[in-house]
């Protein structure tokens, strides 16, 4: 029989695609500074592949931009779910005429691996509660997170690789 132990605590993190026409990054940090923590690390990617995709819903491609924010606050796994669903409303009640203006990624570090939050079942997708799902999208292997063959394109570049390699060092600094 498994001992039922408390899990490792972890960070929390987002990661917005938002129209720089409508929202300064500045307001985008406070968003998600309000939610998770004040101290966070952050990226800024060069790569950001599926913008194209989401053009057709949030509007021109060159005024769409990406953040990740990582909160370097130690947190509970448990509040994976309310982070999501605070995305997911914040989505909707920044939405004009369905159409959204931010899109929300929530995520949870750990020192094993990378979940995203959401929505939609699939066959690697664990069902949490509130009808959300968490994500493997990436795994800590030899020194360093690595993708799935069913990680999102916008996780697999080895500047995003590198950046969560970095907050994982990070989260085991503040927890040894």
């Amino acid at each position: 029989m498994s001992a039922l132990l408390e899990p490792s605590i972890v960070f929390y993190f987002a990661s917005v695609l938002y129209r720089d026409d409508l929202y300064s990054i500045d307001d985008i940090y406070k968003i998600v500074c309000d939610r998770l923590g004040e101290t966070y690390l952050s990226l800024t990617p060069t790569i950001n592949p599926l913008t194209n995709y989401y053009s057709k819903e949030m509007g021109p491609e060159e005024s769409l931009k990406r953040v990740m924010i990582v909160s370097t606050k130690l947190a509970s796994r448990d509040e994976f779910v309310d982070h999501k669903l605070w995305a997911d409303q914040l989505e909707r009640d920044t939405s004009q005429s369905d159409q959204r203006r931010l899109n929300i990624d929530i995520g949870q570090l750990s020192l094993e691996n990378l979940l995203l939050a959401t929505g939609k079942n699939y066959s690697h997708r664990i069902y949490l509660n509130s009808g959300v799902y968490a994500d493997l999208t990436l795994e800590f292997k030899q020194g360093k997170f690595t993708k799935l063959e069913w990680t999102y394109p916008d996780y697999t570049d080895s500047e995003k690789l590198e950046f969560f390699t970095h907050c994982r060092s990070v989260l085991l600094e503040k927890i040894a």
